[in-house]
Parts: C-alpha cells; sequence; structure tokens
C-alpha cells in the first residue's frame, strides 16, 4: 500500500501484492512499479488511484502483472503502461489510455470506459490479446501494435477503430460490437477466426484477407473490405452474412454468404 502527493518509485527484488487503497492524487502524480522477480498483483481489497501515468514493470521470466481482477478492486489510472515477459491483464473502472512501450507475453485490457492510446505508443504481444471497453480506438497515430496470436477486440456497443496512421499486425482478428461501427487497417495479411459483428465495417488488408474454418461475420448493414485478394466464407461451417457488400482487389476475390 502506498499514498504519495506526487509520484511513487517502488521497486521490490521479490513479487508485488498490492493491497489496500494506493493513491498517488496530484494532476502530476505518477507510479512506476517494478518486480525484480516473480510477478505483481493484486488482492480483493486493493484499490489504486493514479492520477498521471501508472507504469507496471515485472521483470522476472514468466512474471505476470494481474490488477484489478476481482469485483471489489477498483482502480483508475491517468494513463497506463505495462512490461512483462508473462502474461498481462488489467482491468480498469474508468477510460483506458495505454501510453508508452508495452510488451506482454498474452495480453486481456478490460476498462468500464473507452479503450486507446496516446501518441506514440507500442504494444507488442507475443501471443493473444483481448481487448474490452465502450469503445476501442488504437494505432491512429505513429502507433504500433503487434499481436503475434489472435487480437480479439470486443468493444460492446459502440465503435471500433484501428487506424491506418499507425503500424497494426495480428497473427488473426477478430472483432465484437453489438451497436457500433468496426474500422480495421492491417498492414499485413488479415485472417479473420471466430465470431465478428458489426453495425458496419471497413476492413483495409495490406496482403490477403482470409477466414479459418471457425470464423462467422455477421455486418448489420455495408461491410467494404479491401486487400491484394480476398477469400470470405469459403468453408462449409463459415456464417457470414452482410447487409450490404463492397469489395477492393487488384486480385481474386471469392466470397460466400450465407
Amino acid at each position: 500500500t502506498f499514498s504519495a502527493v506526487s509520484s511513487a518509485n517502488i521497486s521490490e527484488n521479490a513479487g508485488v501484492l498490492l493491497t489496500g487503497s494506493s493513491l498517488a492524487a496530484s494532476s502530476a502524480a505518477s507510479l512506476v512499479l517494478a518486480a525484480e522477480t516473480n510477478g505483481i498483483e493484486d488482492d480483493a481489497d486493493a484499490d489504486i488511484t493514479i492520477a498521471g501515468n501508472a507504469s507496471f514493470t515485472a521483470n522476472g521470466a514468466g512474471g505476470a502483472i494481474t490488477i484489478g481482477d476481482d469485483a471489489n478492486n477498483v482502480d483508475a489510472f491517468g494513463t497506463l503502461t505495462f512490461k512483462s515477459a508473462g502474461a498481462v491483464s488489467i482491468s480498469e473502472d474508468d477510460a483506458m489510455v495505454v501510453a508508452g512501450t508495452n510488451t506482454a507475453d498474452t495480453l486481456v485490457l478490460t476498462s468500464a470506459g473507452s479503450v486507446t492510446d496516446s501518441g506514440d505508443t507500442s504494444v507488442i504481444i507475443d501471443n493473444d490479446a483481448d481487448i474490452t471497453g465502450t469503445g476501442i480506438s488504437l494505432s491512429d497515430s505513429a502507433d504500433v501494435l503487434t499481436v503475434s496470436g489472435n487480437a480479439n477486440f470486443d468493444g460492446t456497443a459502440d465503435n471500433i477503430t484501428i487506424g491506418a496512421a499507425g503500424a497494426a499486425s495480428f497473427g488473426s482478428l477478430t472483432f465484437k460490437t453489438t451497436a457500433g461501427d468496426v474500422n480495421i487497417t492491417e498492414d499485413s495479411s488479415t485472417l479473420l477466426t471466430g465470431s465478428s459483428t458489426g453495425t458496419s465495417l471497413v476492413l483495409v488488408s495490406a496482403a490477403a484477407i482470409t477466414d479459418d474454418a471457425t470464423a462467422d461475420v455477421a455486418i448489420t448493414n455495408n461491410a467494404n473490405v479491401s486487400g491484394t485478394s480476398i477469400t470470405i466464407g469459403d468453408v462449409g461451417d463459415n456464417n457470414d452474412t452482410f447487409g450490404t457488400l463492397t469489395f477492393n482487389s487488384a486480385g481474386d476475390v471469392s466470397i460466400s454468404e450465407d
């Protein structure tokens, strides 16, 4: 537990367990919390409020970062930075703004508000990433967003935007919003997997767009897809529906709709 008028910089040689109410409350206040071995976690009573940037680093091999995983936790950060060779799971009780250089083996980010990033943010995930918020807007400036496994974006009932201005690359892609628009630009080939939904879709790939056997895409209004080639709905298990369909490709296009 800590309390600071300005900034808190804490490094612990072992793992870190946060408990009770921790606060760095001035407008410029920040937190730098590092575990030199093992990971960082909180108990059911832990609440963390950081007005500025909250930076969590787990330096140990495989050290995980787990913040806000209990329903009783109340956590709020001005901006968020994480670095870990292991799994990172962070839940925030207001809007989440990712900043700086961020790394993890796997990533789960959950926000009670929107999920955005500040300028020049880098997020590099070795395996899967699940990001949930009431609207998602990432890679909208000179940002880097790399997920080597599946990138799963859940905007709940709001928009999902992965912008063209940044550099975004995913092993595979899944997106979900019940009432929002989806606009995703990927700077590599795009592989759709799992169940993806949206009110409208703009999907732009720097290479081919394909889907695997688990992929189902349901778009209420227009689905606009662009890639060097496009293959959607080519497996019998696929279930794809679009209000209207627009496609743009210099190569072959094969789209099957149910």
